[in-house]
């Protein structure tokens, strides 16, 4: 529910602004990312020798490390050159390196646009990932009573969340029922709450028996394991 907040902002600047949105589509650790944008500012003002970073980017002697820092500066090089490259090495598939090659790709694109179309362009990243104007969020509720569902039940939460989910015109792409819990994986437009769609579809299920518990965890850094949803069901009923 601290998602209401930040969501607020975000869309206030949106329409503000009216900057282009560039949502990263693929699903890549928090902590890789904070990482990466931590070296585009560590390195941004580093003079990028192109040829040099061609042939030490393919040369299995250069470390991880080292091919990491090359992969920065050339994303933040506004170049053509650079982009094909850095997509040359991504075709590749390099292991250890895939996310944050995705992660230069992405940014050495947004760069090439903002100076093609002289307006800087916002960047929006997160641990799940999106895809066009959407977020992806990861969504957990259980039943009040802590039992297990019902086939009833569980017809009933399938169709009351997807009516509700395509009311506002977001997709549930994945979901599943384990024990005394329902998770969901949707993609949501930023337009849109995700709180305000969640509780939407809770009170439209409670209509049919009133057996959902009214919290829920809701996250868009990654999917969570039953351990982790556990837990954070038990700091709601201490």
């Amino acid at each position: 529910m601290e998602y209401d907040s930040i969501h607020e902002e975000l869309v206030q600047i949106l329409n503000e602004t009216g900057r282009q949105i560039n949502i990263i589509e693929a699903q890549i650790d928090v902590e890789l990312q904070l990482d990466f944008f931590e070296q585009i500012e560590n390195n941004k003002d580093v003079e990028l020798d192109f040829y040099k970073a061609e042939n030490q980017l393919f040369d299995d002697i250069v470390t991880i490390e080292e091919k990491k820092i090359l992969l920065v500066q050339l994303s933040i090089s506004s170049n053509v050159q650079a982009y094909k490259l850095i997509k040359r090495f991504h075709e590749t598939k390099p292991q250890n390196l895939f996310g944050w090659t995705t992660l230069a790709l992405q940014h050495s694109q947004i760069n090439l646009e903002s100076d093609l179309l002289d307006e800087k362009q916002l960047f929006i990243s997160t641990g799940l990932g999106g895809d066009k104007d959407s977020l992806r969020y990861f969504f957990a509720n259980r039943l009040k009573l802590k039992t297990e569902f019902t086939d009833s039940q569980k017809k009933i939460i399938r169709n009351e969340f997807k009516y509700v989910f395509n009311k506002h015109q977001s997709k549930i792409e994945e979901y599943y029922f384990d024990e005394c819990y329902f998770v969901f994986v949707a993609l949501i437009p930023i337009a849109e709450s995700i709180n305000t769609i969640i509780q939407q579809a809770i009170v439209e299920t409670n209509n049919f028996g009133n057996f959902l518990d009214i919290e829920y965890l809701v996250t868009n850094v990654k999917k969570l394991g039953k351990s982790d949803i556990d837990n954070y069901f038990k700091k709601k009923t201490v």
